[in-house]
This record gives C-alpha cells, sequence and structure tokens, in this order.
C-alpha cells in the first residue's frame, strides 16, 4: 500500500539531511606530506572518523535550500517526466546513461587511480583516489535511502506518490546520478578549469536520461545528484584540494580509419 504523499515529503528532507556529507568546519586531511604515498590510507581513516561530526555540523541553511528545491521539483514530477518522455533521442541517453552505472564506474575509477600512480601529479593522484572513494561512500548512502524510503519507479505506473518503505522499490534517490557526481566532480574540484566542466555536460546527459527512460522521476535524479556533488566537494575539501595550479588536464584526440577517442595527459 503506498503511503499518504503528505506523510512521505518530510521524510525525504530528513532522510537528505541525515545522509549528507557537508562539513562546516575547516579540517581537513591533508596533514601528511603531498606526495606520500601512505597519504590515501591515513585519508580513509581519518574521513571515516570524520563522518559523525560532518553530520552534526551540516550548514542547515543550505540542507533546507536543497530540500525545498527537491520537494518542491517532487510536486511536478508527473508533469515533468512525460515531458522528458516526449524527448525522443532514446539511443543517446541509453548510451549516456551507461555513465551512472556503478558497476562499471567503480572499476573505471580504480584503473584511472591506478594510472596516475604512474603519471606522477601529486593532483591528478588526489583526484582520482577522491573520485573513487566518493563513488564508495556516496553510493553506500544513496543505497540505504533507497532500501528505507522505498519509492516506486515510473515505469511501474505506481504514480510519482507511490512509498512503501522497505518494500525493495528503489526510485528514490537516483543510484546513477548519485555515482556519476560523485565520480566527475572531484575533477572539477581539483581541476577548475573549463575544460573540465565537460565532465559536468556528461553528468547532466547522465542524469537526464534516467528521466527520460522511465526510471527515475525528477526530484530522483535531483536528491542523487545532491548526494554525489556534495560528497564529493566534502572529501575534496577534507584532502586539500589545491584551486592554484594552473596547469590541467590536456585532450588530445585519437583518429584513425578505426578509431575515434581522445587522450588525457595530466
Amino acid at each position: 500500500m503506498a503511503l499518504p504523499h503528505l506523510h512521505i515529503r518530510p521524510l525525504l528532507l530528513a532522510a537528505i539531511v541525515a545522509l549528507s556529507f557537508v562539513a562546516q568546519g575547516s579540517d581537513n586531511a591533508h596533514a601528511q606530506s603531498s606526495d606520500d604515498p601512505l597519504r590515501f590510507v591515513h585519508w580513509l581513516s581519518s574521513d571515516a572518523r570524520a563522518i559523525p561530526t560532518a553530520l552534526v555540523r551540516t550548514p542547515p541553511l543550505r540542507l533546507g535550500t536543497a530540500g525545498l528545491v527537491i520537494a518542491t521539483t517532487s510536486a511536478w514530477d508527473a508533469t515533468l517526466s512525460r515531458e522528458a518522455r516526449s524527448l525522443g533521442a532514446e539511443e543517446f541517453f541509453r548510451a549516456a546513461e551507461e555513465f551512472g552505472d556503478a558497476d562499471a564506474m567503480r572499476p573505471l575509477a580504480f584503473v584511472i587511480f591506478v594510472g596516475t600512480l604512474f603519471e606522477g601529479s601529486t593532483r591528478a593522484q588526489d583526484a582520482a583516489f577522491t573520485s573513487l572513494e566518493a563513488l564508495a561512500l556516496a553510493n553506500l548512502g544513496t543505497n540505504v535511502l533507497k532500501v528505507a524510503i522505498g519509492r516506486a519507479r515510473p515505469f511501474q505506473d505506481m504514480g510519482a506518490d507511490s512509498f512503501e518503505p522497505f518494500s525493495g522499490n528503489s526510485s528514490f534517490p537516483s543510484g546513477h546520478a548519485t555515482t556519476v557526481f560523485a565520480g566527475v566532480m572531484p575533477w572539477v574540484f581539483y581541476y577548475p578549469e573549463p575544460s573540465m566542466w565537460i565532465l559536468g555536460g556528461l553528468a547532466l546527459a547522465t542524469t537526464s536520461s534516467r528521466i527520460v527512460l522511465a526510471f527515475h522521476w525528477p526530484s530522483d535524479v535531483l536528491a542523487g545528484a545532491f548526494m554525489g556533488t556534495t560528497t564529493a566537494w566534502w572529501l575534496s575539501r577534507r584532502h586539500g584540494a589545491r584551486h592554484t595550479e594552473s596547469d590541467g588536464p590536456s585532450f588530445e584526440p585519437i583518429t584513425s580509419a578505426q578509431t575515434l577517442g581522445f587522450r588525457v595527459r595530466f
């Protein structure tokens, strides 16, 4: 049985508050030498201990604003979903949604991290590790919310107001939105150059695909994007993301009769 629409909205907001990893303080985990490989072990331990403090010190205004946007959007979920599904271009969106697949993105993030260890750029190493950790942490929070809230997906034809906690339904928040934003935003924070905003466009295409393909409601993807972005921001801040370096990654096209792609150099 679906829970009354009026009763579930406060639950959504409370869940977002409880599982947001945005810290108010200035503490960070970047105490070791920037090129010490053991810093990654230190960060994992330090970040785990810092989570309770981060939850307590989450800025109420920031959370309230995010919650208000998500709750307001949820009132228009059905209408916005119908409009999105009328866009067509399903092949494009099916390709874009793959970048939010956690089973693919986590191994990819690990491979990228290992690759940066051979590049000699500590900033690239830090960004890659932060991306990998953000994926794990944000997905953990999102999966807890999915189980606890139990919102039906659009393709189930149960309506946008169908909530049944612990029922197996898992629409809110969007795991794909969480994954793609948690994975790409550390790179944007570490390399705040215009070229890196290509990744932001990729994240938007991925989250939009979940609405167009009827896997999620708009408020689901907003909540997932919030989870992924705030987790990435919190970890990047703790790991001492440095925004003063001018040298960003370079993109080199690769073209041949059999290949079309690009190479990234740090």
